[in-house]
């Protein structure tokens, strides 16, 4: 069983991509852990827009808003910065930056996104945590590619995971922190806060993709294809060893 993983009191770090990810897969969670540590990969913010730092500047605020309602203080949200839809472009600083933070922390349970081909932004941060891991790794589910073509939320690809059905008072929470994300209230429509998911972390071969036919960002512009992802991937996994070695 999962939960025997941790209790209210083991040293958790959550690493996701954008500010929301964190409260998306595990936001009927994160009011009972005493000892939590966020860390976003991104700032949410893609450098296309022309508003692009008041906006960075928005999702911090929206992320600090859900966490104050969990009781996590601002000084356990780490923000790393990367441009959201370019951490594929920065695999091997991201690894390194979260290798750095895994030694001062010394987490005991680490949380984080799968790898499905749903963001690269996402699969980035998969990779960096496979990486840099200094403990046990449990996912909770994000998006993916549905058998219709359109997005699959709630559940993972491969081996289903442990479902955790919330109360009404982890449902009533989770919307609560879900409506602090004002800037992402259309994406948000796509999630429940009915139950949550968690699986222990499979190992991957981060250069194959992660199931048959393209990936759901293969549909949008969100910064790299993946025949991009595959070849950042492959350049990052040659040299990576040598930061984390240190």
């Amino acid at each position: 069983m999962l939960t025997e993983m941790w209790d209210r009191n083991s040293r958790i770090v959550i690493v996701a991509a954008h500010p929301d990810d964190e409260t998306i897969g595990m936001g009927g969670q994160l009011a009972s852990l005493e000892n939590v540590m966020l860390i976003q990969a991104t700032d949410g913010a893609p450098r296309r827009r022309a508003d692009w730092r008041q906006y960075a500047r928005a999702r911090r605020g929206e992320l600090l808003c859900a966490a104050s309602l969990a009781a996590i203080a601002p000084e356990r949200c780490i923000e790393i910065g990367l441009p959201d839809q370019e951490a594929a472009y920065h695999l091997v600083e991201l690894s390194c930056h979260l290798s750095r933070l895994f030694r001062e922390i010394r987490p005991e349970i680490i949380f984080t996104h799968p790898y499905e081909g749903g963001h690269p932004d996402h699969d980035a941060t998969a990779f960096a945590v496979h990486q840099a891991a200094s403990a046990p790794i449990v996912e909770f589910t994000s998006y993916h590619r549905g058998a219709s073509g359109g997005i699959e939320t709630g559940c993972f690809l491969g081996p289903a995971g442990e479902v955790f059905r919330l109360s009404g008072r982890q449902k009533s929470m989770k919307q609560r922190m879900l409506d602090c994300f004002s800037t992402q209230c259309e994406t948000l429509r796509w999630f429940h806060v009915d139950q949550e998911r968690f699986r222990r972390a499979p190992e991957y071969d981060f250069c194959r993709p992660p199931h048959p036919g393209p990936v759901f960002y293969e549909s949008f512009d969100w910064g790299c294809n993946f025949i991009e992802w595959q070849r950042q991937a492959r350049r990052a996994e040659e040299r990576i060893g040598t930061c984390l070695s240190r």
